[in-house]
Order: structure tokens, then sequence, then C-alpha cells
């Protein structure tokens, strides 16, 4: 969506209205501000506008930038400041160049097409201050969102300069950040404050020469390499502040400091560990940095570097009790320019007494939708704020809530009935006096939280089957106090009956389903079965826990195929799970096909493929799936034939429609990541499938599979297809199968497309798109041959048999004239109802032979002659249009 760029007319700035102002960021987010806000207030705000900016603004004092003092600066709304630029000096261009540029003469904290003008927007601020003594100009965007009038993202940053290097680093110029959460607005080519034309972060001197770039962003995450090659993640900023010199020209600049700043204090207790990293920039192309770390003799202490842009030194200090004090540790970081320079930095280690102690105790046993209270008790530590944070088992966010004080040194909170739920409760504490600040747990408690168990007497499945008969695969995603199938179900549907109700378990490595009660497993986390029922009511779950979401729940695949699910309540990636990469994707069954899924969902369940031969572990962390969590399609070029096979059509399970012979330039011979493993559908069921020349394993249907790709070498392919049907489904007579061919893409010039029957060896004619084979209770399955390619490769494919299909005929009996017996041999060019009679000279009949649907091919009957007298006989064969008929002598 495009826009016109603003007329050069500056706004009517104004003095920050005494309202509430949006929560600090210089509180929230430690030293990435340099300059807290709203801190002692006095700030000019720019009105709610989009691409405006504040006019020339005398700063009090000389800014040298790269050669030239400016005395003025321009606001501009769009995450910048100017010193000349318009016909103002001022800038409402939207859309971001890169630096170098010969046409902006400016420092850019984060160009990009901010928009103040929504309803719960920050505004762009600016004032002049005193750094240490100095003068100094501040301009600073809080929470600010993005073009058109977006607020569901917000981003807040700064940008200090002053006319004497007193800036961390020696620095005349530092960028400082808050949390960002956007990129572009809609009409840089965003969508959603992503993509399009990056932001750009540094600074320029608008002579196509002197610059710094910090980098380009497009995109969320903390990706990071420097600010040639690719854009990187905006939540690298977050929290971060970068400071350098703009007093000379930028030949070479040294490295610049990133996420800390010189002289910053870490806090920590004796008895406690501190584990953090630092960085610095090269913001020069090309360029790479390395850091050396001197601590002197400090003890307890240990530092690796890793150099690159950024570089970062990964320090860890666990102090003892006698080395409470401070610990000063200096960082060089030296880039690789010519001549190489350097920045050099101190960190300060406050160490203070042994850490606080806290203890927490859960009232009770916390049931699902109650509130839960838990009660604190702190020792050593005095805190004037103290809050809990909780959120849902899997969630990434948290939710705070305030303790309160309920006597000296103890503290109550509840954590509110909507959030203690079948996923259970993370939570952890910080406290606070001022000064510092303690977690519980200590060590990265956003990551590894305390988790709160909730008790469920009962809950109906959000997962039961419709009341048809048809089949769903069902999970439990909760730690049952009886997890048996008879404890979960006959309370909903009664004493066991597959008439009204069944349950099904696959047996991985035996190739077959085993029926409620000897399934051989419990409803166990993770653990699924196929339900189908034949009643409304749903199945409930009862006497249960929520399953612990404090850490992974492993799973163990058999080889072959086995029923998982998610062992939480709440979906799961199957990207994030460790070890998926070994097995095949979901295959969650839609009630009449299987879909390929990128999640394992509560309640549900999925078949999954062990092809290694031996058992897989699966590590499920409890970590909630993002929506829309899909699996990455295997994006093939080439030419397909989809195989869809039909039986009584419109009746539920007599059909297979996902079968797929295609070619691709990228397949490779034998299994790859273009096929696609047929998993096993439930109940009475037709199934197509492609037999590879490479077995998966010992189980026979890891062996199938539904999509089978191939390359091609210029002449065609071969696929073996096998067509079956459950036993109860033949017992109730011949089973036409007519399996339909669509074209997927173009046919390659010169290819056809040939089945032969192996059964009956003979060629199908699919000249109509299509062709039927017959299943029966002594012939469940049907094996065919699928060459698609040149006539000279079709051919040697074949193998001998004729790729024409045959004509209908009626061969002549044997022997004639005879004395007992005789065969009539007869072939059909397709599958059709057929009728074979013998009749007498006077047109009476004396035998029927055949009667019934039979497949294209070669056939033969036996005509036994007891009982009838010598003379002529009729034989007459009657299929579809087809008619005719022979003559046979019996001599007795």
């Amino acid at each position: 969506m495009g826009k016109p760029e603003a007329p050069e007319v500056a706004l009517q700035p104004r003095a920050a209205a005494p309202r509430p102002l949006h929560a600090s960021s210089g509180a929230s987010f430690g030293g990435g501000l340099l300059i807290p806000f709203p801190g002692t207030g006095g700030w000019t705000e720019l009105p709610p506008n989009d691409d405006g900016f504040s006019g020339l603004t005398p700063l009090g004092f000389e800014f040298e930038f790269y050669g030239t003092a400016y005395s003025e600066v321009c606001v501009n709304n769009n995450g910048n400041v100017s010193f000349t630029g318009g016909a103002s000096g001022c800038f409402s261009t939207f859309t971001p160049t890169g630096f170098p540029s010969p046409d902006f003469t400016m420092v850019a904290p984060f160009w990009a097409d901010v928009d103040t003008r929504c309803e719960t927007c920050g505004l762009t601020y600016y004032k002049q201050i005193l750094y240490e003594g100095i003068p100094a100009f501040v301009a600073h965007w809080e929470a600010v969102g993005y073009y058109s009038s977006h607020d569901d993202k917000v981003n807040t940053f700064q940008v200090v300069i002053t006319d004497t290097a007193v800036l961390p680093g020696g620095s005349n110029v530092c960028l400082g950040y808050g949390e960002m959460m956007w990129t572009t607005g809609d009409a840089s080519g965003g969508v959603d404050g992503f993509g399009g034309t990056p932001a750009t972060v540094g600074a320029n001197a608008g002579n196509g020469d002197d610059y710094f770039l910090i980098g380009r962003f497009d995109h969320e995450g903390t990706d990071y390499d420097g600010p040639e090659g690719n854009v990187d993640g905006v939540s690298f900023l977050d929290n971060t502040q970068a400071c350098f010199n703009t007093g000379a020209s930028a030949e070479n600049v040294p490295p610049v400091l990133s996420g800390f700043s010189d002289g910053e204090v870490f806090t920590v207790a004796a008895g406690e560990s501190f584990q953090g990293s630092f960085g610095f920039l090269s913001p020069e192309i090309g360029q790479t940095t390395t850091i050396s770390v001197d601590a002197g003799v400090l003890a307890n202490f240990s530092w690796e570097a890793s150099p690159g842009n950024p570089a970062t030194a990964d320090l860890t200090f666990s102090p003892n009790a006698a080395q409470v004090g401070e610990h000063q540790v200096m960082l060089t970081a030296m880039d690789n320019g010519n001549p190489p320079l350097t920045t050099t930095a101190s960190i300060i280690f406050a160490v203070t007494g042994a850490s606080a102690a806290v203890e927490v105790t859960v009232e009770g046993e916390p049931e699902v939708d109650s509130e839960a209270v838990l009660r604190v008790a702190v020792a050593g530590f005095t805190p004037s704020a103290a809050d809990l944070f909780y959120r849902l088992g899997g969630q990434s966010t948290y939710a705070s809530v305030p303790l309160a004080a309920s006597g000296a040194g103890t503290y109550t909170v509840s954590i509110p009935a909507s959030a203690v739920t079948l996923r259970g409760v993370d939570y952890y504490f910080v406290l606070s006096d001022g000064i510092r600040t303690i977690t519980f747990p200590a060590a990265n408690p956003t990551a590894n939280p305390l988790h709160l168990i909730v008790t469920v007497s009962s809950v109906v499945s959000s997962a039961s089957p419709p009341p048809d008969g048809s089949y769903r695969m069902v999970s439990v995603p909760l730690t049952l106090g009886d997890a048996s199938a008879a404890a979960v179900f006959t309370d909903d549907y009664g004493d066991y009956d597959p008439a009204l109700w069944r349950l099904l378990r696959w047996l991985p490595g035996q190739a077959r389903y085993a029926e409620f009660p000897n399934l051989g497993t419990d409803l166990t986390p993770g653990t699924a079965l196929w339900l189908a029922t034949r009643t409304t009511v749903p199945f409930d779950a009862e006497g249960g826990q929520s399953v612990d979401a404090s850490g992974p729940v492993t799973l163990t695949l058999a080889p072959g195929w086995s029923q998982i699910a998610s062992p939480f309540a709440f979906p799961v990636a199957w990207s994030a799970i460790e070890g998926s990469s070994n097995a095949g994707v979901p295959e969650v069954w839609d009630g009449a096909e299987y879909q390929q899924q990128g999640v394992l969902a509560p309640w549900a369940g999925a078949f999954v493929l062990n092809p290694t031969g031996e058992p897989l572990t699966l590590t499920v962390n409890p970590v909630e799936a993002s929506p829309g969590e899909r699996v990455a399609a295997q994006v093939r070029t080439g030419y397909g034939l989809r195989l869809i096979a039909e039986a009584a059509p419109g009746e539920t399970g007599y059909r297979d429609g996902q079968n797929l012979a295609a070619f691709a330039e990228e397949a490779e011979p034998g299994r790859d990541r273009f096929d696609r493993a047929e998993a096993p559908p439930p109940g009475e069921h037709l199934r197509l499938s492609f037999l590879p020349d490479e077995p998966a394993g010992t189980e026979p249907y890891a062996s199938r599979l539904a999509h089978s790709v191939q390359p091609d070498a210029g002449e065609g392919a071969v696929w073996e297809l096998e067509v079956t049907a459950t036993p109860a489904l033949l017992q109730r007579g011949a089973l036409p199968v007519t399996v339909r061919l669509v074209d997927e893409g173009t046919r390659p010039d010169g290819y056809g497309v040939h089945v032969l029957d192996l059964d009956r060896v003979t060629a199908l004619a699919t000249a109509e798109g299509a062709f039927t084979v017959t299943l029966a209770a002594h012939e469940p399955v049907r094996r065919l041959r699928l060459i698609v390619g040149t006539d000279g490769f079709a051919e040697a494919a074949s193998q001998g048999l004729d790729l024409v299909p045959l004509a209908y005929a009626l061969h002549p009996a044997y022997p004639n004239p005879t004395r007992r017996s005789a065969t009539i041999g007869y072939q059909l060019a397709e599958a059709t109802p057929v009728r074979l009679e013998v009749y007498d000279l006077l047109g009476r009949r004396v035998a029927v032979l055949v009667e019934g649907e039979q497949d294209a091919g070669r056939h033969a009957r036996v005509w036994a002659t007891q009982g009838l007298a010598s003379g002529v006989y009729i034989y007459r064969l009657r299929a579809g249009s087809f008619s005719d008929t022979g003559k046979l002598l019996l001599i007795r």
C-alpha cells in the first residue's frame, strides 16, 4: 500500500502533557537506554503524526559530524535526526536507504516508517540535557507504532549526541534500545510489521564517503551478521546500546560496545553464578573483531571469546564468600581494519553476601479452574517490591501479580483461576529492594520456571469421534490415577460391544491391530488409540493431574508405525521435538484420508513412522506450537500421475485417493525425501500402495508408499502396485475396484501410461483414464505394474507382457469332440459382468459356467458333461455388449 510523501512543513512541537506516559523503558530494559524515560521530565513531544518532524531546533552546542559542525537539529518522526536536507533541514522520507548515501545527513537510531497516530501508541520526544556536566541532546521514541496506524507491535529507542566525546567508550553519539518489535511499515512493502525495505541503523554524513552502519533489519529474531550481507533480526537490538564517535572522518571506526556500557556494574551474590555475553560490533563492511579479556588473578572466573561481527565474550563468575566486594574485568576489542583500531571497556562485578533464601509452599492441591494460593517465605533479604510471574504451561509470555505481605518475611499470592488449567502453570518470583534484584529460581527463571501441577477431577475430551461409527485417533493429555482403557471408556460407553463402540491399537512390527481389551497399553501421556462409536456421548477422563511440564516428556517409538500424541494439554511443533528428524512426518486421519501435519495435538493423535529399524526416542519439550505451524513442503518439479482407487463410491472408507507416482529432477533412486510412507488406515478399508525396491524396516506397512517419486533419465520409470482390501470387506462378495488416473502437470512428450495386471498376465485398458480390477475373499490382493515412459522403455519394462490390452474373444473349446469334459477359454478387454452358458440344440440351457463380474484378461472354465446325452451343444459368452457362440460335440 503506497502513500504520498508528506509536505515539508514542520509540526508544532509541544511540552509533554502532564498525563500518564508509557511505562518507563529505562526501568524496564536495564542499560539499553542511556537516558531514562520519562526520568526528570522536561521533554518536548511531537503530536501524533505520520512522517512529521520538529523543524530545525537549537542543540545548545556545536555537534561535530564527520568534519562539519552543526548547531541545529531536526527530529524526524521516522526514527532519525538530521542536520541538512529538504527545504528545512528535515526529512519526511519514510522508506529508508542503506548507508553510505549522498542524500541524507542524519543519525538514525531506527530509520523506518514510524506512525504515532494509533490509539495506544507512544510519541516522539526530545530535549536538551547535561550529560556529566556536558551539553547534550536526546531524541526518544517511546513505544511507537508503524504505518498505517498499527499498534500491535511497538518500538522504543533513542539517540544521544554531545559536543564532547564523553559518552560511553569515548563517543559523541549513542544509540539506545528498549524492546524492538517491528521493522517495516505497510507503504515500504511490510506485512504485519516485517519484510519489504529493511530499516536502517547508523549515521551518514551525506557526502557518500563517511558513514557508520550498524545494520539493516527486516524480520523478527536475534540473528545478526554485521552491517554487510544478510539483513538482520530486530530483536538483536533489544536492550542494547551502540556508541561511536563522529568527530573525525570515518576512514576506520573502532569496534563499538553492544548490549552493555563501559563501567557497568553487575551484582552477584556469593554462592551464586553469573553468566553473561558481552559483544562488540564492527560497523564497517568486511571487518571482524577479536576480543581479549583481562581479569587479573580473579578466582572462580572464566571466559571464552568468539571473533566475528559481532564478536562476543562469554563470561562466567561464581564468587565465594571470600570474594565479597568489587572486581574489575577489562575487555579489549580489536578490529582488522587498516590500521587496526581497539576499544577497551570495563565491567564491575559487585559481589554481595550470601543470596537470600526463598521458600515456596502451595496450599493444598490446586484444582482446575480454581485459584492456586502460594505462600512465600524470604530470609536474608527485605524486598520493597515482590512479584509473581506466571503463564499457562507451554506459553511463551508471562503475566504478573504482586505478592501481598502477610507477616515478617512472609507473603501470599494467588494465581488466577483462569490460569489454572489442564496445562499446569509455570511461575517464578522477582524480588527487589530498589538496589538489588533476585529471582526464584535464581538461574534464568523465564526459561527454567517452577511448575504447578493441577488436579483434574473430571474433564470431557475435546476430540471425541462423530457418532456415525467412523474412526478418530484419541489420546488423554493427563496423568491419570487409572489410565487403563477400561477406566477411561467403559463409564461412558458401557461394556465393550464392537457393534456400538470399538477401540483399536496398531502393534508396531506386527502389521496388525489389537482390539480392546487386548491393547497391551494404557492411555499414558503421548499414547493414542483408534476410537469409533455410534453414540453422541463424548468420553471423559477422571481422577488425574496435569502432565508435569517442568521438563520434557520422552516417547519411544518401536520400528514401524506408532500412534502418538502431544503428551501435554497443548499442541507441540513436530520440528521442535528432539529426534523427530529421524522419523516420518505425523499422519493425521481426517475421517477419510491422512493429512500430514506439523504439530502433535492434545486429545487427538497421529501415526508416525520410525524407519530406522531400532527403537527411536523422541524428546518433547513443553513449548506450545505457534499458530499455523506447518510441515515444510517438499517442492518438486515434474510430471505426476495420481491414482484414485474407489469401490462402491460414496461409502465411507471405500476410497484411497492419496497415491501419486511422479518424476522430480531432485529425486534419488530408492526412498528419499519426496516419497511419502503410507500409514495403516483404520477399520474396513480399500488401499492402493506403491511397493518400493528398498523396504524400510521390518514392518510391511513401513515399506508401502502413498507417494513414490523417481528421477527421470529421459525414458521413463516403473512402479510396482498393490490393491488390497480388508477381509471383512470382502466377505460381502466380489469387490470391483476402479482406479482413476489423473495427470498432474504436463506429461513428457512421447510418454505413454501402461498398467499391467501381473495376476492375469495382461495389459489393462486405460484409454478412458481408468481401469478396474476385482478383489475377492480368495483373492484379496491384486498385483499391478505401472509404466510411464517411451514406447521402447515400456516394451523393455513389460518383461515380455503384451502392452496392448486384449480384445473380447471366445476361444474354441477343447478337446472337441469330447467324451467327458471340455475347457472353454475366452478373453475380456475390460472388467465387466460375464455370463457363460451351454445349450442343447432344442434351446434348453444345460449349464451356467460363469455368472458375475470379471476382470480384463484371459479366462477359462471347465464344462463337466456328466448326465448329458451325446449330441451337439452350443456354448455362449455374453460380456457387456459383446456376445459370441461356439459348438461342441459330445460323444458317449
